[in-house]
């Protein structure tokens, strides 16, 4: 009879290890903004909070994907989509977007929205185990106002959910005034966020 519940025991712990599903994005987006799941990290740099967060593939091609039809098609796509991956950086001020304190000088502005818009990813890379890995790419998209802070998807090449242990997302800023930022993530973390049904 022990050898029973033992058996029972033990399937019901492997089969709560494995992903769990969520049924829409919104859970999804709830479950990576959580402390507790280690994927949202926060640093407040002079007056600039730093928010950073791990964003799995399924919400990035979600909407993009929406509108083929065509499934052999969809898969290719999802499939290139899951060869990289992606973290979001959210900049703000006072509860503001990072462009609002430079209106009143043109030229900075000027020069903060060219560094959101082309040059940042140049100033982020993760370091894992001895190797740098450098963002690919980094997508910017102006608010002009009506935002509580400034949003940047940054992009890698590598998928990181076929990595182990620990790494940290570095920031090395050199145009706002934050100068080095290092945001610590484990692997672990980003192989356990739930799939979408």
């Amino acid at each position: 009879m022990n050898k029973i519940i033992f058996f029972f025991l033990v399937c019901i712990f492997f089969s709560s290890c494995g992903n769990r599903r969520v049924s829409t994005a919104e859970e999804l987006k709830a479950y990576i903004v959580s402390d507790e799941n280690g994927l949202h990290k926060k640093e407040l740099k002079n007056d600039l909070t730093i928010d950073v967060f791990y964003r799995p593939t399924e919400l990035v091609w979600a909407s993009d994907l929406a509108e083929i039809q065509d499934a052999k098609e969809k898969a290719k796509q999802k499939q290139s989509y899951d060869s990289l991956s992606y973290f979001m950086l959210h900049f703000s001020r006072k509860g503001k977007e990072l462009e609002n304190a430079y209106v009143s000088d043109p030229a900075k502005f000027k020069a903060v929205v060219e560094y959101l818009s082309f040059e940042i990813s140049n100033d982020l890379f993760i370091l894992h185990e001895g190797d740098t890995l450098h963002a690919l790419d980094a997508v910017y998209s102006r608010t002009f106002g009506i935002a509580e802070g400034t949003a940047v998807m940054v992009v890698f090449r590598e998928n990181l959910s076929q990595y182990s242990g620990s790494l940290k997302l570095c920031f090395d800023d050199t145009l706002l005034g934050t100068g080095l930022t290092e945001f610590a993530f484990n692997t672990s973390d980003i192989k356990n966020i739930p799939t979408l049904n």
